[in-house]
Parts: C-alpha cells; sequence; structure tokens
C-alpha cells in the first residue's frame, strides 16, 4: 500500500521523524514502524555538543524548549 511507512532516521533524523508523527502526520498514513539510530531523545549534554555548532546544537540541547516539547508530548 503507498500509505504504508517505516520511517528510519539517524541523529537529527531521528528527532525530525518524531516532530513530523507528533505534529504533522496526516491521519491517512500508516506508520508500520520507526527506527532511530543515534538518535539523542533526551537532548546531549553541553559538552557533547563541541562540534554542533548553531541552531542545531543548540536545539538538541536537553534543556532546550525542542527537546522539552517533544518529550512533553
Amino acid at each position: 500500500n503507498d500509505n504504508n511507512f517505516i520511517l528510519i532516521g539517524h541523529s537529527m533524523g531521528g528527532i525530525a521523524i518524531r516532530e513530523y508523527i507528533q505534529n504533522y502526520l496526516d491521519k491517512n498514513i500508516s506508520i508500520l514502524g520507526v527506527i532511530t539510530i543515534g538518535t539523542p531523545h533526551l537532548g546531549v549534554k553541553t559538552d557533547d555538543i563541541l562540534g554542533i555548532f548553531g541552531a542545531s546544537g543548540k536545539n538538541l540541547m536537553a534543556n532546550s524548549d525542542d527537546i522539552k516539547n517533544l518529550n512533553n508530548f
């Protein structure tokens, strides 16, 4: 069926999948499964983001509004 999907995301891709499912999923689409690899679902500590700059790094911090919103769903 063209409306059945398994979603796979790595790192920030896993966060994008969660955002999509929690806030934008079309009810006519069936998600059969979700696989995330290396996704910081609870955010990252500040010392873990040394190589990440800009908005992406700030949005992945455990105390960021984005991570809190995803985890309060």
